[in-house]
């Protein structure tokens, strides 16, 4: 759904399944009040909402290539799903292919609303050299830097008294940009911006190259499911867990409770 489209109050069901975003052209200038060429370019998004609305979505099988995410709406991602306005939906990301980042590989928010996601063996390719050759958009921009792929990490944002459910699931994350783009250093980045906000979150094997972080806002509930780990501290049940963090400290500002509760799990059915 287009990020303008009105609140709904029915049933929303979405497949999306093998089929290649591709962008190509990283270089048309996208005109004045841009700093570099070639924002916006593509990407997928959903946005949905609506009080008494419910959506069930399966991205799967997908190959997202070159995708940069419309910087001018904040999103920035190759697939962005935002669940808001009431509405509680289910959401299932697997198998998908991201190459040639310019943006976040992901973004997910949930802002005013319910929502469980899960996040499976999708494979994201890192790249040092797309797009840094001379007449291409990170030389035009005057960096006077390699950027890498991807340039920015997944994001799982929470608002407005937002409940929020994830599970990573087999999930390798490689190495991003942490040195063009220092504001984003780890590979997944938990956020709680009210203090009505509700997160749980669990992980299941898999590696993050740059780690994780946890930002809670004062008064948010941000929980981690110990799955019978006895782990004192968060990185200790992360690595209980079987997910690799690459000897990096999880970035954790606010608390973050070790909780003996799963999250709930999405449960889609294909249409």
């Amino acid at each position: 759904m287009a990020p303008n489209a009105p609140p709904f109050s029915g049933d929303l069901d979405v497949h999306v399944a093998r089929n290649t975003f591709q962008v190509t052209d990283h270089f048309t200038d996208a005109g004045p009040g841009f700093v570099f060429t070639g924002f916006p370019q593509g990407d997928v998004e959903m946005v949905i909402g609506g009080t008494g609305s419910t959506f069930e979505t399966l991205v799967s099988n997908n190959v997202f290539d070159g995708c940069q995410g419309d910087n001018a709406s904040s999103y920035g991602a190759s697939l962005t799903i935002i669940a808001n306005n009431g509405t509680t939906g289910e959401s299932i990301v697997q198998n998908n292919t991201f190459q040639n980042v310019w943006g976040h590989v992901a973004r997910i928010d949930t802002d005013g609303a319910t929502h469980f996601h899960k996040l499976v063996s999708n494979t994201i390719v890192p790249d040092s050299t797309a797009g840094n050759a001379a007449g291409t958009d990170i030389e035009q921009s005057g960096a006077g830097t390699t950027q890498q792929f991807p340039y920015e990490s997944i994001v799982c944002l929470t608002r407005n008294g937002g409940i929020f459910h994830f599970e990573k699931q087999n999930q390798d994350i490689p190495d991003h940009d942490t040195t063009f783009n220092f504001g984003s250093d780890q590979s997944i980045e938990f956020l709680s911006a009210s203090n009505s906000d509700q997160l749980f979150i669990d992980f299941d094997g898999g590696s993050a190259f740059n780690g994780f972080e946890f930002d809670n806002f004062a008064g948010a509930g941000m929980n981690f499911f110990r799955d019978g780990s006895a782990g004192g501290t968060l990185d200790a049940v992360i690595d209980d867990q079987g997910t690799s963090r690459n000897g990096n400290a999880s970035n954790v500002a606010g608390p973050v409770t070790l909780s003996g509760t799963p999250p709930m799990a999405p449960s889609v059915v294909v249409p």
